[in-house]
């Protein structure tokens, strides 16, 4: 995802680096959720095991764990605010276009398998 932002952004005005990081970054909350999960399920003596539903629970939250992470790495709240909506391209009515560059290298991403 970080190659692929870098990319797109520079077919944009956008700053291709910028959008590396944000490729980088974005889905870092899904393994947090993940860990999250996995120590819930050893605590209550539960199999390990990623079901459907595991997965979904994990992904419902991980753009605010990624929010959280980045925060508590100190970047700025601009690569945050991204981070922690990347899912959501509409901003106050508007698309924002450092989620449309993630949005398109994830599609870009998904076609190639």
């Amino acid at each position: 995802m970080a190659w692929i932002s870098r990319f797109v952004a520079r077919n944009t005005p956008l700053e291709a680096e910028n959008a590396f990081l944000l490729g980088l970054l974005h889905d870092v909350g899904l393994s947090v959720a993940l860990l999250g999960v996995t120590e819930y399920l050893k605590h209550h003596k539960l199999p390990l095991r990623l079901s459907q539903e595991v997965w979904l629970a994990a992904e419902s939250v991980h753009e605010h764990f990624s929010a959280v992470v980045l925060k508590s790495w100190g970047l700025p709240p601009s690569v945050t605010l991204v981070v922690e909506h990347h899912h959501s391209l509409m901003f106050g009515g508007m698309p924002h276009p450092q989620v449309a560059v993630l949005a398109i290298a994830e599609q870009i991403a998904e076609d190639a398998g």
